[in-house]
């Protein structure tokens, strides 16, 4: 075993879905996500305006396009968590080691983007899990920015930030600090 990490982090979503995730009942997503399966949280350490603007970011999308169409209450609310996660069922995906990995298996399938790529992080990471005789449960990865508006001029200039991502265990991981 190594050391505990905590981590920092804010996940956009419905009002409706954040009171059943406020009781502990995570639901594991259905599909992929940009980098893999699992609930992501826009990560930060000090400053936390970033990630809440991100989340906010993340909802408005999910709600444009439908996501929340199911919920009783659809309006935003911003969970701001604390990931608790042991050293050695982390792993970040911005090593090199990775990225190549990801671009060479890409490459030999012929998938640049899209739902097969994000398959491909879950792909990838179970190799090494295996290899390596582990289990991560949360992962760290880059991803591209939400759609936005120009009311967030700072957003404009950078294509990802980093995200959290938690594959498994959510009650174990996961600590609300807030829901805003």
């Amino acid at each position: 075993m190594g050391d505990d990490l905590e981590l920092l982090g804010t996940h956009g979503t419905s009002k409706s879905r954040a009171d059943n995730i406020q009781q502990g009942q995570f639901r594991q997503p259905k599909e992929a996500g940009r980098a893999g399966t699992g609930i992501y949280f826009w990560a930060y350490e000090n400053e936390i305006d970033l990630a809440l603007e991100l989340a906010k970011l993340w909802w408005s999308n999910c709600y444009e396009s439908g996501h929340y169409d199911s919920d009783q209450h659809k309006d935003c609310k911003v969970i701001c968590a604390g990931l608790n996660v042991d050293e050695t069922a982390f792993f970040d995906t911005s090593i090199l080691y990775f990225q190549e990995k990801l671009f060479q298996t890409a490459r030999s399938r012929g998938v640049r983007k899209g739902y097969q790529l994000c398959k491909l992080y879950d792909t990838i990471i179970k190799e090494i899990e295996i290899a390596l005789k582990s289990k991560f449960l949360v992962i760290a990865a880059n991803v591209s920015r939400p759609k936005y508006d120009d009311s967030t001029p700072m957003i404009a200039g950078t294509p990802s930030f980093k995200c959290y991502v938690v594959r498994d265990h959510f009650n174990d991981v996961i600590v609300i600090n807030t829901i805003v």
